[in-house]
């Protein structure tokens, strides 16, 4: 191990580390990494869509606020958590995937039913889809 560079020894380490922690760690740290990747998936799915980017605006803020209002129960429901935290493949992937439609239409809903201001409706479409690319790429 000593033959290896520092970067890799030191990921090694933290691996070590992480596989030892608790599932109720484990899973936090996921949700946290999570709600990470859909606040930025929500900050690119705003600039796909009207090509600014005005972080402290409020169609920003509302899309951030509802996403994570929608989809941290929807995740935990499915049981997202419970099966990215035991394996990692194809299957994990697929209910992912299963997920972030739902997610996705229950965005939709939410937005057409709620008729705010300036929040554009198809960012209903655009947010799940950069979503999933991001959680599907750190998951694997």
């Amino acid at each position: 191990m000593e033959n290896q560079p520092l970067i890799r020894r030191s990921a090694v380490a933290v691996a070590d580390t992480l596989v030892q922690w608790p599932r109720l760690y484990k899973t936090m740290v996921m949700v946290l990494m999570d709600m990470g990747l859909m606040i930025f998936a929500s900050c690119l799915a705003l600039y796909v869509r009207l090509g600014t980017f005005d972080i402290f605006g409020r169609p920003l803020l509302t899309i951030i606020l509802a996403a994570l209002m929608l989809f941290v129960p929807l995740f935990f429901a499915l049981g997202i958590y419970r099966s990215v935290n035991r394996f990692s493949g194809v299957r994990a992937i697929m209910e992912l995937g299963r997920a972030v439609l739902l997610f996705g239409a229950a965005l939709a809903i939410f937005f057409a039913a709620s008729r705010i201001d300036n929040v554009p409706r198809t960012i209903s479409i655009i947010l799940p889809i950069i979503y999933f690319v991001m959680a599907a790429g750190a998951r694997t």
